[in-house]
């Protein structure tokens, strides 16, 4: 009596409240049968199995948690602070905050996020990222909370720490996230809650004919509905649990479902497809005088001190790749969208636009062939002169994602193929972009507030679920718009609060991972729903006809499907963590 009365009140609480019957009814009439009955083994054998599916539902949702959970392990680890005179404080890792410096040797766990001022690691980030290869870090990288060192030291700048960091943050949003809201689970669970009323119609009619009351308890134990209302978001939960450990936050079941039938996508150029900043593509002497490294060096030192774009692009070329010293510069003179003057190394430089150098009464007239084919490729070009002579040219422009091209090609393997470019820029900068990454279809020249109304017609003419990737403050009313929003960690904190989907590394190489444990998780939903139908399917047709099928037997095949259906929805959690291998990070 005592094991079934959680049953009982389930069903009369559905009664009651919602005025519908359903499964819990149906299990909670045989359990009655069977102990007015006092067919003690039966009905102990029903009340086990009910309360057994339960408790593996129950460590099966535990199970997904506290996966996620020891993410957060870092928090409870000590770290050394390195203080303002130089010396090391053991503190607790909570305690930590923003602008503080730590140290971290061989055997640490990262206690906050950061970036690399001094040393060298390799870094284990399999719980981050699913890499399963140390990852190594140097001068100016970003470590990330709860990857370990395995072997160096790295001096960190934290930026981030205790609930702040990018790992506590999955946490908190896939603690949060609703699972079970799938089309697929819905329609499920209406299915088999409508069968209720006909199946115990059925069997009150078989009982009133013939008087078989075993037969009436077998088939009122046939129970399609406990099982559906576990398969999807068991699977959905763990399937998600796996995402985020690749570094891939889904926040809800829905996003699943939609991500597994993705049928078109949107992607904003700048800083989504591109990386976001120029980069350095050409240097082009006019003069033997001068190699390419010394206009390089003479126009990235007048820039040194700007804090343009540009500039920086300059800079960072002859420092970092070029590996120039960049001498001092005198007598700075900046036009705002023209370009700089200055005194380096004895010669009077002037650094800028063809504008500005005509302004100057400075011939560009060697340059103009290769100012034109600049134009048509969308790049940014900077004329330098030495001394009131034109010496040569810089070109500049911002590069798509080394592993964007991949992603595409990745999509179309997947059957998404309506896949479009969203730009504010030049139509001829926008298809340049577009043509190197695969796309065709280009909307150039989009405000802003244009973009939400493209993203809303393209969705209306999609035959299937339709998302938008972006990463700025402008891509927000698109992501909204779109089935599925998808933002990059990189960027703005109003597209990522926008976004149904962030990945949570920089690039786009978590995009076809997304897509594909959605597509394993829904696979894994109708698998569990194959076995659940089919094996109460058997029960009703043993019972139904003759009652070949007692009561005993009724409940070990149609709860321990419910129950096989559970463990199997686990399997998500035991796959491998690898990124798939058909990206470079680059």
């Amino acid at each position: 009596m005592l094991t079934g009365w959680p049953i009982w009140c389930r069903a009369l609480g559905t009664l009651v409240h919602e005025r519908r019957l359903n499964v819990d009814f149906l299990d909670g009439l045989a359990l009655a049968i069977a102990v007015v009955r006092q067919q003690s083994r039966t009905a102990a054998l029903m009340a086990f199995m009910v309360h057994l599916g339960d408790v593996v539902r129950e460590l099966t949702a535990g199970q997904s948690r506290g996966q996620i959970r020891e993410l957060l392990d870092f928090q409870t680890v000590q770290a050394r602070r390195i203080e303002s005179d130089g010396s090391i404080s053991l503190v607790a890792a909570k305690s930590l905050l923003a602008d503080q410096m730590a140290l971290l040797l061989a055997g640490d766990l990262v206690p906050a996020d950061g970036r690399v001022i001094g040393g060298e690691a390799a870094l284990d980030q399999r719980h981050i990222t699913g890499e399963s290869a140390p990852a190594m870090r140097r001068l100016g990288d970003m470590v990330f909370a709860g990857s370990s060192v395995v072997e160096g030291s790295l001096t960190v700048q934290i930026t981030e720490a205790g609930a702040d960091t990018v790992v506590a943050k999955i946490v908190a949003l896939v603690e949060a996230a609703p699972v079970g809201e799938t089309r697929i689970q819905n329609y499920a669970e209406q299915f088999a809650d409508r069968l209720v009323a006909p199946l115990l119609g059925v069997n009150l009619g078989l009982l009133a004919l013939t008087g078989n009351m075993d037969r009436f308890m077998s088939m009122a134990i046939v129970d399609y509905g406990t099982g559906i209302r576990v398969a999807a978001p068991t699977s959905v939960l763990a399937s998600m649990t796996r995402a985020a450990r690749q570094g891939i936050l889904i926040k809800s079941g829905r996003h699943v479902e939609q991500l597994a039938t993705l049928r078109g996508i949107a992607f904003d150029k700048t800083g989504t497809l591109t990386c976001g900043h120029l980069a350095v593509l050409d240097i082009r002497p006019f003069t033997n005088r001068l190699s390419a490294d010394r206009i390089l060096q003479l126009a990235a030192a007048a820039e040194t001190q700007l804090r343009h774009p540009v500039a920086r692009a300059l800079v960072s070329h002859a420092r970092e790749v070029r590996g120039l010293d960049l001498p001092p510069c005198e007598n700075l003179q900046f036009l705002i969208g023209l370009g700089v003057a200055a005194d380096i190394a004895g010669y009077r430089i002037h650094v800028g636009s063809e504008r500005f150098l005509h302004s100057l009464h400075i011939s560009t007239r060697r340059a103009s062939a290769y100012l034109g084919d600049a134009e048509r490729l969308g790049h940014i070009v900077l004329l330098v002169a030495l001394d009131e002579v034109l010496v040569g040219v810089i070109a500049c422009s911002d590069e798509p994602r080394p592993e964007a091209a991949a992603v595409i090609a990745g999509l179309r393997q997947r059957g998404v193929h309506d896949i479009v470019m969203l730009s504010g820029d030049r139509d001829g900068v926008a298809r340049r972009i577009a043509r190197s990454v695969g796309i065709e279809r280009v909307y150039s020249e989009v405000l802003p507030r244009d973009k939400a109304d493209i993203v809303r017609s393209l969705r209306a003419a999609a035959k299937g679920p339709f998302a938008m990737v972006g990463d700025g403050v402008n891509d927000s009313p698109a992501l909204a718009q779109a089935d599925v929003g998808i933002s990059l960690v990189d960027g703005a904190d109003i597209a990522r609060a926008a976004a149904d989907v962030v990945l949570m590394e920089e690039g786009l190489h978590l995009l076809l991972p997304a897509i594909d444990i959605s597509r394993d998780a829904i696979s894994l939903v109708r698998q569990n729903y194959t076995l659940i139908a089919g094996a109460n399917t058997l029960a009703l047709a043993l019972a139904l006809p003759s009652g070949l099928m007692s009561p005993m037997a009724c409940t070990l095949l149609s709860n321990g499907s419910a129950l096989l259906a559970t463990l199997n929805a686990m399997r998500p959690l035991l796959a491998s963590r690898k990124p798939s291998p058909l990206i470079n990070k680059g």
